[in-house]
């Protein structure tokens, strides 16, 4: 399992990031 941070002004912006590095498969493991 990979873990990663994403970072973004807003949180549509770093699930924006997240979708296009990892894919719509990825799980989200917290979300602040």
């Amino acid at each position: 399992m990979k873990i990663k941070r994403y970072v973004g002004r807003t949180t549509r912006e770093a699930m924006a990031k997240l979708r296009a590095e990892l894919g719509a498969d990825a799980i989200v493991l917290k979300n602040q």
